[in-house]
């Protein structure tokens, strides 16, 4: 899946870019069946957004599953070569599955899925 985000400042891309990327997966607003997904935590440095994890609620008790955006560079403890969207399952707080879901390519400014 690709598609193509206006450049931002500096070429980083915002909170709002991020969110628009994130609905194609996980649903931002409620509805009458599902909750919407929660901003578990969210991080910028000088040149602006380099993490932002969403959380959603899983299909049984206890599941939940958490989209991480993060910038490519070191951030702290850490990093990655890549901007990613990332998706891990969680049961009763436990990591059960993850995997990297789409990547973004900073030359073209296309998001490709990956998974």
């Amino acid at each position: 899946m690709e598609n193509n985000i206006e450049k931002g400042p500096e070429g980083f891309l915002t909170k709002e870019e991020v969110l628009k990327v994130l609905s194609r997966w996980v649903s931002l607003e409620a509805d009458a069946e599902t909750e919407p997904a929660k901003i578990r935590r969210e991080l910028s440095d000088e040149q602006g957004l380099y993490l932002l994890e969403l959380e959603e609620e899983g299909e049984q008790p206890g599941e939940t599953v958490e989209h991480m955006y993060m910038r490519k560079g070191e951030h702290g403890k850490n990093a990655t070569g890549k901007t990613i969207i990332s998706v891990t399952s969680y049961k009763d707080g436990m990591p059960t599955g993850g995997y990297t879901l789409a990547t973004f390519d900073e030359a073209s400014r296309i998001w490709t899925k990956t998974y």
